[in-house]
């Protein structure tokens, strides 16, 4: 199976992934305070769908051009989505277990970083570069629906009185 970049016709990815790893540099710097200021679960929805919309592109615009646009809008949001689960994990417990949560969110974010790229390799073993970009996308489109549906539940259960 060629590479993504020489099936768009790329020489060589390095460009694309400098682009990738600087823009991820540089939304961490200046965005930094806007997982606090949007707060969790908007940062995270906002994340997690220019994800989805990154990988939508790469996988349905084969071009050059395609690739650059979708890893821009990928990176945007990759930068931000660590911050945004964070702050809901963070926000979600009481202050005396703040440093368990830091260590458990970071282990099974890591553990997922991991196991998504097995995961996606099978699937491009599979079905292709672009069979693993959309299947990036769906899985970032089902964390934005976890995030509503979840959202959602947790506010009619606040809406209840308890007993």
């Amino acid at each position: 199976m060629p590479l993504y970049g020489e099936e768009v016709g790329l020489d060589s990815v390095g460009g694309v992934l400098g682009l990738y790893a600087g823009l991820v540099l540089i939304v961490r710097i200046v965005g930094a305070r806007l997982p606090d200021a949007l707060g969790g679960r908007v940062s995270a929805t906002i994340a997690l769908s220019c994800g989805a919309v990154g990988l939508t592109v790469m996988a349905g615009w084969r071009s050059i051009p395609g690739l650059v646009v979708g890893t821009a809008v990928f990176a945007a949001g990759m930068s931000l989505l660590y911050p945004a689960l964070m702050l809901l994990a963070l926000t979600a417990v009481p202050e005396h277990e703040r440093g368990s949560v830091v260590g458990t969110f970071s282990s099974f974010f890591d553990l997922s970083q991991g196991l998504g790229a097995l995961i996606l390799g099978g699937v491009a073993a599979l079905g292709g570069y672009r069979g693993a970009f959309a299947g990036g996308a769906i899985a970032a489109a089902i964390g934005v629906v976890f995030l509503q549906v979840g959202s959602g539940l947790k506010a009619r259960g606040a809406a209840q009185p308890a007993g």
